[in-house]
């Protein structure tokens, strides 16, 4: 693997490019604890923080910041 001089793109010997930043992988440990979440909930519920925090939606759309959007409409 190269990583370019930005350090932001890490280039694999397959040749596929992919981006390789910290947040990047802030942003991967955040859907895996929000898919943990609405497993562990109802769908009625699921459905109520959804209408609170609209990224959940679209498990692309879910980043770090969803995650503690997701944390703060869960205290409420």
């Amino acid at each position: 693997m190269q990583r370019n001089a930005k350090k932001d793109l890490a280039t694999f010997t397959t040749g596929k490019v992919y981006h390789a930043d910290l947040q990047a992988s802030y942003n991967i440990g955040a859907r895996y604890f929000i898919r943990a979440i609405q497993k562990s909930i109802s769908e009625k519920k699921w459905l109520t923080l959804q209408a609170k925090v609209p990224e959940l939606s679209k498990r692309t759309e879910q980043t770090l910041s969803s995650f503690i959007s997701l944390n703060q409409a869960l205290e409420t």
